[in-house]
């Protein structure tokens, strides 16, 4: 198979800054409370009606002007997101849309935290094939629309922020060049962290003007919002990440890397997964903004690369863990 390679990256934050102190108005949350769960971090927040199809529109425009490509150049988009512009079509639909890009496939991708990771993965084997030669990939997620915003969970509400990341899939090797990926799932954890409705195995009432799938009692609980365990989280990253990161590295035929970017929801978890990684990790890097989902990953590479902080070639790694539950790691050259 040929050798594939990220020959451009691109990503888009909302234009809205959203402080602690805004954040604390706006939602009734106390000051200190927010402040615990941001850590002082930067936090993005789309406007109303603006999903993360948009986000990720805005990002691919910009790396086809910046590689003077016409949206016709693309042959196929792989799109991941954990939180959808609506729960059908898929968000890739609307981003080929909004691109203007000729009738091609689309994949959209509900991978959760490792949705980069799995699209990433996925893209790679179209390439690597020879069934496409350009392969647009976009991770976006846009969580303060879909996170409650009454208190009941701060630890999400103030702890994420929204962003997207496009990349570019070409036959390729040296700088950007994809040398491992791997993606972990253990579904028999799905409630650590999780969303229950709206839900299409469930049609409630017992006559049929009363069959719904999203029951007002069931809003009223508040069970159309997230919920996550951070211990259980923190528990998974902690014990799955070391070995997928070890086993990826092996398939890599790499000892080590550069450096490791680090995404989790949980900052204990940056703090403390650098020891368990050990020195093949290199150096460890993580995210100056809020945990925005799937897209964290590509915004820290892009970001890291803009600063001098990772320079093209060296090899990184990218490791998260999070809703499914699921783990993974990717190591690439620096685009």
């Amino acid at each position: 198979m040929r050798s594939v390679a990220i020959t451009s990256i691109e990503t888009e934050l909302p234009r809205d800054v959203v402080d602690d102190a805004k954040l604390a108005a706006e939602t009734g949350i106390e000051p200190a409370v927010v402040s615990r769960w941001s850590g002082g971090r930067e936090r993005r927040e789309s406007p109303d009606g603006e999903g993360p199809s948009a986000l990720a529109a805005r990002a691919a425009a910009r790396l086809l002007a910046a590689r003077s490509l016409d949206p016709a150049d693309v042959d196929f988009i792989v799109f991941a997101t954990n939180t959808p512009d609506m729960f059908f079509p898929g968000s890739g639909c609307l981003l080929q849309s909004a691109l203007g890009c000729r009738p091609v496939g689309g994949l959209d991708l509900r991978s959760q935290c490792t949705g980069f990771l799995a699209a990433l993965d996925a893209a790679w084997r179209f390439v690597a094939t020879g069934m496409y030669g350009r392969v647009l990939v976009a991770a976006a997620d846009t969580p303060s629309h879909f996170n409650a915003r009454d208190g009941r969970t701060p630890h999400l509400t103030c702890a994420m922020s929204d962003a997207a990341a496009v990349a570019l899939l070409e036959a390729g090797s040296g700088a950007g060049e994809i040398l491992s990926i791997a993606v972990r799932t253990d579904g028999s954890r799905h409630k650590d962290y999780w969303c229950e409705y709206p839900a299409s195995r469930f049609r409630e009432g017992t006559t049929l003007p009363e069959r719904n799938r999203l029951p007002l009692s069931k809003v009223e609980a508040g069970l159309h919002y997230p919920v996550a365990d951070l211990d259980r989280l923190r528990e998974v990253a902690l014990e799955r990440i070391p070995e997928v990161f070890s086993a990826t590295l092996a398939r890599a035929g790499a000892a080590s890397v550069d450096a490791t970017l680090v995404a989790h929801l949980d900052r204990r978890v940056e703090a403390e997964l650098p020891a368990r990684l050990g020195k093949p990790a290199g150096r460890i890097l993580v995210s100056e903004s809020l945990y925005a989902g799937g897209s964290t990953l590509p915004l820290m590479l892009a970001r890291a690369k803009a600063a001098g902080d990772l320079e093209s070639g060296q090899t990184v790694a990218m490791v998260t863990s999070g809703a499914g539950v699921s783990w993974g790691c990717g190591v690439v050259r620096v685009p």
